[in-house]
């Protein structure tokens, strides 16, 4: 489920096609990515909601049919805003509905290796594009991008359904809330987190959005071999998913989110003192996209041994509204930047600066939890 839901990462590979079909500037033709992106958070946190009362198996039919849905209006749609309605709102809604179930499952099954567990459940939505990336770009080059998203509203419908299948005797767990919304939001260690997770995740889907087009402007491989190296990345988005979450189950959660920042600082450095050379392109993007995927690792984890399991599927749905608003800003803004410049070394400047000030944040996280 996490690998067919993912393709949503694989938006890269139709940014170009989707420019010159509906004559829209980069800025404008991130919108129906980042509009998924934020839909995909904030059904999170309606979806932890809905699950206290409603079975697995119902809310991941409802989410089936949203994705499926969503590909079919994106189909229908001939204008850039109906494009956006069907990518953006309803495949968006539909990943936030299901996505955390399986999360849910894994917290609440393997408390004791639960970071490792939640990596390889992960691995494959960050894994996706490896897979689906060359395979959409095959299918746009020979049917054209609105027959390629017919074919995705087909074939994900029936593969979500199927898979829903084995959730029908899923039990929500009996959900006893020691600590209230409200209490919650009021700790200082939630808002640092908070702001962490949106750093970490404001450069990785960034990043993500505007690999295929970088990798055609910049350095002048064609639509073909850009979504090669778009597979390639997705493997880094994968393994940091299970790299970061076995970390976070053997070092503290101050530890592991300094490597990551250490690692992006290193990253987005490359780049700005090389920006010419195709070596540290590589380099830097692999780490890019394997932080993000860290981050969606550290998070949980976090969320869960902060702040306790028992209402994990709430506390980590409200938390991932960092990620819907770092999809939407950060797809935006590096647009906007683009567009202005004629470049991506001011959009590098932005995350090395966010970088820094992640490594910053981390240490006086790890003083203020250390404190309590």
């Amino acid at each position: 489920m996490m690998l067919v839901m993912g393709s949503v990462y694989s938006y890269s590979v139709f940014r170009v096609p989707i420019e010159r079909y509906y004559d829209v500037s980069s800025a404008l033709s991130g919108i129906p990515y980042m509009l998924s992106l934020f839909f995909y958070a904030l059904f999170m946190g309606i979806s932890g909601k809905i699950m206290e009362k409603t079975p697995h198996f119902k809310v991941m039919v409802y989410g089936s049919l949203f994705i499926a849905s969503g590909w079919l209006v994106a189909y229908l749609g001939k204008s850039f805003l109906v494009l956006s309605l069907g990518y953006g709102v309803l495949i968006g809604t539909g990943i936030g509905l299901i996505y955390g179930i399986p999360l849910t499952v894994i917290t609440n099954r393997f408390p004791n290796k639960k970071g490792l567990y939640l990596g390889l459940v992960l691995l494959g939505f960050g894994l996706s594009p490896f897979i689906t990336a060359p395979l959409m770009q095959t299918l746009v080059e020979s049917l054209g991008i609105h027959m390629t998203f017919l074919t995705m509203s087909a074939s994900t419908l029936v593969v979500l359904l199927a898979l829903s299948l084995f959730y029908r005797h899923s039990r929500n767990p009996d959900i006893h809330f020691e600590m209230t919304l409200a209490s919650l939001l009021k700790k200082k260690s939630y808002w640092m987190l908070y702001g962490l997770f949106f750093i970490g995740t404001f450069i990785g889907l960034s990043v993500i959005g505007f690999s295929s087009s970088y990798i055609y402007t910049v350095h002048g491989y064609t639509l073909e071999e850009a979504a090669f190296f778009v597979s390639l990345f997705a493997v880094f988005n994968g393994l940091g998913r299970v790299l970061y979450g076995g970390l976070s189950d053997r070092f503290s959660t101050s530890t592991t989110m300094t490597l990551s920042f250490g690692t992006l600082v290193f990253g987005t450095g490359l780049v700005l003192a090389f920006p010419e050379s195709v070596f540290v392109f590589i380099i830097s993007f692999s780490i890019l996209w394997l932080n993000l995927g860290g981050w969606l690792a550290i998070a949980p984890v976090a969320t869960s041994n902060l702040f306790g399991k028992e209402a994990y599927s709430r506390n980590y749905g409200v938390l991932f509204s960092a990620y819907g608003i770092s999809a939407l800003l950060g797809v935006f803004i590096s647009g906007v930047l683009v567009d202005a410049f004629d470049s991506y070394q001011a959009v590098f400047w932005m995350f090395f600066a966010l970088s820094v000030s992640g490594l910053i944040l981390t240490g006086l996280f790890r003083r203020h939890i250390t404190s309590q």
